[in-house]
């Protein structure tokens, strides 16, 4: 009985262990709520039915109402205590939701540490209190701070208190944060500095305090900010990964010494990034002394780069170099060790990424490394920067051959500034495993060129290359993946220089391109002969990247590879099928683009949203849009354009939104329309898919992908409906 004490101090064990009862006190509970139950209905004198419909409050002006029993809520709280003892979310073990939290977190920790990591751990926290105890025993939720930011007035966000309570969660598991100053924010949002003088905010101390379980961290600071770290020097132990980036104040005075040996005893640092490029070369920036033989990922970013000569002296123990500069200093050609015979080794060397400006810095670095570096394990190269100057053309083949030479077994993954460090048929001959390619768009005076180096029918090895036994008549027998970028220096790295390219060199007269272009896929597609066919790779996929982003560029852009598409499949089209206009698409996909963006944006409860004039305006708009649709024949008309510019990817999207409160409305019926048309086009473009070995398929505004599959093996829709993504 609930009236009995002893049972209701076992069911207040119950709730603050927030433990399941056992068999015998539900019996117990059970037989407790029925009693209950008898009782409420005989205090009440309408029937309150089940206990969904329990009645929290009632009209106080109604005739019939009566003042209930002052016996009437407390009843009920112990209706409700009772039931929520007996539900069977409670028989749910604390490791299966920690599973099912750590699955929702994982969604919210892409690409770094995220603010709205921290929310959703807030809000399981806020549901109920087994939420919270399941959330609060699992400390390796905890262990991922949310970034701490510093924004003017405003504070820190989280506060200080908020670090503390993830301290002491997470307390003794090594944790992970990012941390942002007032100044470094300030500069990176380009507002106001500071007046010399202000008051700033420190280091947030309970950090500091606690660095011997720093993880991994991201510091963003003004340059003499860095002086606040040094109490953490030897106190690093847990320390894994370290990312600094630096910017510069009107007021520094440069920087004490003693930083430089910050990270050089951290016994567990294994990757570590710097970018000190906003620095200008006036100011000495710190030059972090580190413990070369345990690093295994390293990426500077400078405008004179001081660690490249150190590292690979130490013949560091490296899986990945990234090294982005304006400038090799020559001055740092005393510290090489003379001698010709001398090799540099990273025997663990899988992925090596350079960016340098063309000048005597590079050549420099060229004569004193680059040429005597040795990386057997080679299986990503990535050199940018050198295809500008045709003077160091040759010395950049060299250096390439060099390279290679020791990796010719290994290297899968290849990624050029352009063609010229390619020509000739020398470096092809040393990539019989290269799958993936990377270079720049060609040319209409480019093609030859391309074809040789590209073609999989190879010509003679030149003297002194090795071939691979049983591929004597091939070149890049393993290639399935062509990146071609309409811009040199773009993939992945922020560009360092304007490019200085003219625009009538980027944009070709598009019918001869698309000719020429054609002859280059046929190439490694359905033209390889039948001699070779068995050990030739076709290239299933090539890239069109425009990586200028500017309207007039991605007109042209578009209108090249419209007349690529034209040269591919008009021949292909069946009797009674015409060419879609591209002058239509790009309207149906602006339209479509503005109801997705309004759609996603509308958010908020459309009560909120009734006599808007903004909203009835935007339905409007796209009821005219959806007008235009409705009227396009798709019966006589090639569907693919459609699918090649996210036309798909975007109706298929509304189609499926259920949140969008724009959609959502009475007069026009959009969402019911939209559906509609989704599953009226779906089947046009499922026909089209047969007709072609190609597809072309949308991957965001500037990224299209040109599938080879092959008419035994036709795409899926959705393989032709992809989301927009970030450029590989």
């Amino acid at each position: 009985m609930a009236s009995d004490p002893q049972a209701r101090m076992t069911y207040d064990s119950l709730f603050k262990t927030n433990h399941p009862p056992s068999d015998a006190q539900r019996v117990e509970i059970a037989a407790s709520l029925r009693v209950l139950e008898a009782e409420y209905k005989n205090l009440s004198d309408d029937d309150p039915g089940p206990y969904e419909s329990l009645p929290i409050e009632s009209d106080e002006h109604d005739p019939g109402y009566q003042v209930p029993s002052s016996r009437t809520p407390e009843v009920l709280a112990a209706i409700h205590r009772h039931r929520a003892l007996l539900s069977c979310v409670r028989d749910i073990p604390p490791e299966i939701w920690q599973k099912v939290y750590a699955i929702i977190l994982l969604e919210h920790s892409e690409a770094g540490w995220k603010l709205s990591r921290h929310s959703a751990l807030q809000t399981l926290c806020s549901v109920s209190r087994q939420w919270r105890d399941a959330a609060t025993t699992q400390k390796s939720f905890w262990t991922v701070f949310p970034p701490t930011v510093a924004r003017g007035n405003a504070g820190q966000i989280p506060r200080h208190e908020c670090l503390d309570l993830y301290l002491e969660r997470s307390e003794p598991l090594p944790f992970s944060f990012t941390y942002a100053s007032r100044g470094y924010f300030l500069q990176a949002n380009r507002q106001v500095f500071p007046q010399p003088g202000a008051p700033v905010h420190p280091f947030p101390q309970n950090l500091l305090r606690a660095s011997t379980r720093w993880n991994r961290i991201t510091v963003c600071l003004l340059l003499p900010e860095i002086q606040n770290l040094l109490c953490i020097q030897g106190h690093i132990p847990n320390l894994k990964a370290v990312k600094l980036a630096f910017g510069i104040s009107e007021a520094v005075q440069g920087t004490m010494p003693q930083i430089n040996g910050l990270f050089s005893t951290a016994p567990s640092l294994r990757h570590f990034a710097v970018e000190t490029v906003c620095i200008p070369h006036e100011i000495v920036a710190p030059v972090f002394e580190l413990p070369w033989s345990q690093i295994k990922f390293f990426i500077s970013s400078s405008r004179r780069e001081p660690y490249f000569y150190s590292l690979v002296c130490h013949q560091a123990t490296l899986t990945r170099l990234h090294i982005d500069s304006l400038e090799f200093p020559p001055q740092r050609r005393s510290d090489i060790p003379a001698g010709q015979g001398i090799l540099f080794t990273l025997s663990h060397l899988t992925h090596f990424s350079l960016r340098v400006t063309p000048g005597w810095g590079y050549m420099y670095l060229i004569l004193d490394i680059l040429m005597r570096l040795r990386a057997p394990a080679l299986e990503e190269l990535r050199i940018f920067g050198a295809g500008h100057r045709n003077t160091i053309v040759v010395v950049v083949q060299a250096t390439l051959v060099a390279i290679l030479s020791t990796s010719m077994s290994k290297l899968k993954r290849l990624t050029l500034d352009g063609k010229s460090a390619l020509i000739g048929p020398t470096i092809m001959h040393l990539l019989p495993h290269l799958e993936k390619l990377d270079i720049g768009t060609p040319e209409l005076n480019d093609f030859e060129h391309y074809c040789t180096m590209l073609s999989a029918h190879a010509p003679a090895p030149p003297n002194g290359v090795v071939q691979l036994t049983g591929s004597c008549s091939t070149t890049l027998p393993r290639l399935s993946s062509l990146l071609l970028r309409t811009v040199y220096s773009c993939s992945d790295h922020p560009a360092t220089l304007p490019s200085t390219r003219p625009r009538e060199d980027v944009t070709p007269s598009e019918p001869e391109w698309a000719a020429a272009m054609k002859t280059l896929i046929a190439l490694r597609t359905y033209a390889i002969p039948e001699e070779i066919a068995t050990v030739v790779v076709p290239l299933r996929e090539i890239h069109f990247i425009d990586c200028n982003k500017s309207d007039g560029f991605l007109k042209d852009w578009l209108e090249q590879l419209y007349s690529l598409y034209d040269a591919l499949e008009l021949s292909r089209l069946p009797s009674g099928i015409t060419r879609i206009s591209p002058n239509i698409v790009e309207e149906l996909r602006d339209g479509l683009t503005k109801m997705w963006l309004w759609s996603e944006a509308s958010s908020i409860p459309r009560k909120d949203l009734a006599g808007s004039t903004a909203h009835w305006d935007q339905q409007a708009i796209m009821d005219t849009l959806i007008r235009k649709i409705e009227v396009l024949d798709l019966s006589t008309l090639d569907s693919r354009p459609l699918a090649m510019r996210g036309i798909f990817f975007f109706l298929s999207d509304l189609a499926a939104s259920e949140d969008g409160a724009i959609l959502q409305d009475d007069l026009y019926n959009l969402q019911k329309r939209v559906r509609t048309l989704y599953d009226k086009w779906t089947p046009f473009l499922s026909r089209d898919m047969q007709w072609s070995p190609f597809r072309w398929c949308y991957v965001n505004q500037y990224h299209l992908r040109l599938k080879y599959a092959g008419l035994e093996a036709p795409s899926t829709i959705q393989e032709l409906i992809e989301s927009p993504a970030v450029d590989d």
